[in-house]
C-alpha cells in the first residue's frame, strides 16, 4: 500500500471537539472513546529500518475484544 501524500493534518480545537462528540454520540456503549500509548511505543516503531510512518489497524481478538495494531 503506498504511503499517502504529505498533508497538514492539524485541525482546530473546535473541529476536534465536534469530531469526538460525533463519535461518542453514534458509538456503541462499549466502543472505545480513544486510546493512549507512551511516546516510546512510536519511537520504537519509527526506529525500525525503512520506517516512514505508522499505520494503525483496527483488530478484534478471539474473545471479541477490540485492539489497535500499529505497524511501521
Amino acid at each position: 500500500m503506498p504511503f499517502p501524500q504529505k498533508k497538514d493534518h492539524r485541525i482546530t480545537l473546535a473541529d476536534a471537539v465536534a469530531l469526538t462528540k460525533g463519535h461518542r454520540a453514534s458509538a456503541a456503549k462499549d466502543e472505545p472513546k480513544g486510546g493512549m500509548w507512551p511516546k516510546d511505543v512510536f519511537e520504537t516503531l519509527l526506529a525500525q529500518p525503512g520506517a516512514a510512518g505508522i499505520r494503525i489497524y483496527h483488530g478484534k481478538g478471539a474473545d471479541s475484544a477490540k485492539h489497535m495494531v500499529m505497524v511501521a
